[in-house]
């Protein structure tokens, strides 16, 4: 029988977190403590010292890490170094790739995208009203589009188009423009939107 206790707390910008894993039979005693603290200076920036210790192999391994979440990608620096002096560096990187048909191509996404839905939007000046994006027409940015239900925006680029990304799977959500964000305030929306189920 094992069990994990653990303690967790928060001042300022640090999250600090402490626990063990136990056992009961057959001999009964701790198989491990941790220790780590957290500490982020800013929503794109943060840094980790974290301690592992296991008694019965007397070894005991120290992480220093780091992370910057870019929009494209996110970078995880580490060094490692437990008690029989070994010495471990490396870097993670992760990254997502998104096909985006109207776009041309994938991009890249510093956020996690398993079980997540993500829509994309295209939003343009439809100045013959055949509801087809064709030439004359052109392209809106600074448009807010948004999720409805699940309260999430994207603001249109250059090229009129926007993407929510982090919605949750499997729960309905309204696809709309803010209106109030249109470049001008007699523009009409042609199309009100779209529920979805990501």
């Amino acid at each position: 029988l094992t069990d994990t206790v653990s303690l967790r707390g928060r001042w300022k910008r640090l999250f600090w977190r402490t626990g063990m894993t136990y056992n009961f039979e057959p001999l009964g005693g701790v198989d491990e403590y941790r220790a780590s603290v957290d500490y982020q200076p800013s929503t794109r920036l943060s840094g980790q010292i974290a301690v592992e210790h296991v008694p019965d192999r007397d070894f005991t391994e120290t992480r220093l890490s780091g992370t910057w979440i870019d929009d494209k990608f996110r970078l995880t620096p580490f060094v490692e170094l437990d008690s029989d002096d070994e010495l471990y560096a490396g870097a993670n990187l992760r990254f997502g790739l998104v096909d985006d048909p109207g776009a041309g191509g994938p991009y890249m996404t510093g956020k996690s995208l398993i079980n997540k839905g993500i829509v994309s939007a295209f939003v343009f000046l439809d100045k013959n009203g055949n509801l087809v994006f064709d030439d004359g027409d052109e392209p809106l940015k600074d448009v807010v589009v948004e999720s409805l239900t699940i309260t999430r925006r994207a603001v249109t680029d250059e090229s009129g188009r926007a993407v929510i990304d982090d919605l949750p799977s499997y729960r309905a959500t309204d696809i709309a423009i803010d209106k109030a964000t249109l470049p001008d305030a007699f523009m009409v929306v042609a199309y009100e939107g779209a529920s979805i189920f990501p």
